[in-house]
């Protein structure tokens, strides 16, 4: 499957552009692995059109293999999957243009709401009853109800349920984060060096999130997010407090830094 032409190259008098290339059975073989490693039904995540290799086929492949949910970032995403055919449960969540109601109901996606605004605009439209998961923050900060607000969430979906409104059909959330993570000396050397290498590679400055998965083999690149959370309970910032800087020693020194004679240096030590 051909992608969108990133840059263009010169080859034999011509301009050919570099294209990526997405292999299904490459998918299929990743969602049967899994498969054979757990009971659990499978949820394979097709955000940002797949995570740019095309949302379509690579759900086409998840659930040719085995997988039984799909899951989106939002109600038009799933209903680019209705449309290509994708019966399987769907499930949406982040909702970035909010949720419509309308539209839910008509593509007969579950969607998540995280905070009580959210939950409260869809008791506001939705008709008829929506299935509702309730997304609670269970302690990494990527979303979803603080704890301190659970119970007026709970409360809340008790009320819509009741209305006929919503029907509650599941709770979500990301696993814990573990900050700072415990890893031996050598480890923490080896992913510091990888992450100071990418920041400087893909000319970085201020705050950026590494993510590596750690392996016998060494670091392994999983994602670059140069614009990371930034309220006092996203991972970056509880990450410079394990280091010994608070949240507004962080702030300050971004903005001295952004602002400074130099706003091109890059590493913030701590």
């Amino acid at each position: 499957m051909n992608r969108m032409p990133v840059a263009l190259q010169r080859r034999s008098g011509t301009f050919r552009p570099p294209t990526l290339q997405t292999l299904p059975v490459a998918v299929t073989a990743n969602v049967v692995k899994i498969r054979a490693r757990t009971r659990s039904t499978i949820m394979a995540v097709v955000k940002a059109d797949g995570y740019g290799h095309g949302a379509v086929t690579v759900a086409k492949a998840a659930v040719a293999a085995g997988a039984g949910w799909l899951g989106t970032t939002s109600v038009a995403e799933a209903s680019a999957l209705r449309a290509a055919r994708l019966a399987v449960p769907i499930l949406t969540w982040l909702h970035p243009s909010g949720i419509d109601a309308e539209a839910v109901a008509a593509t007969r996606v579950d969607v998540a709401v995280g905070s009580m605004d959210e939950l409260g605009a869809l008791l506001a439209h939705a008709a008829p009853t929506v299935r509702v998961h309730l997304h609670v923050d269970t302690g990494m900060s990527r979303g979803g109800c603080p704890r301190g607000q659970w119970d007026e969430l709970i409360g809340l979906a008790q009320r819509g349920q009741q209305a006929r409104r919503v029907r509650v059909v599941g709770v979500m959330g990301h696993l814990p984060l573990a900050v700072p993570a415990d890893i031996d000396s050598a480890d923490r050397a080896a992913l510091t060096g990888a992450t100071l290498r990418m920041f400087d590679a893909l000319g970085c400055a201020g705050v950026a999130r590494v993510d590596f998965f750690l392996t016998d083999d060494g670091p392994v690149l999983n994602e670059v997010n140069t614009m990371p959370g930034m309220t006092a309970e996203s991972q970056v910032p509880r990450m410079f407090a394990a280091a010994g800087l608070s949240y507004e020693q962080l702030v300050a020194r971004l903005v001295e830094r952004a602002t400074g004679p130099d706003p091109r240096a890059r590493h913030l030590s701590v």
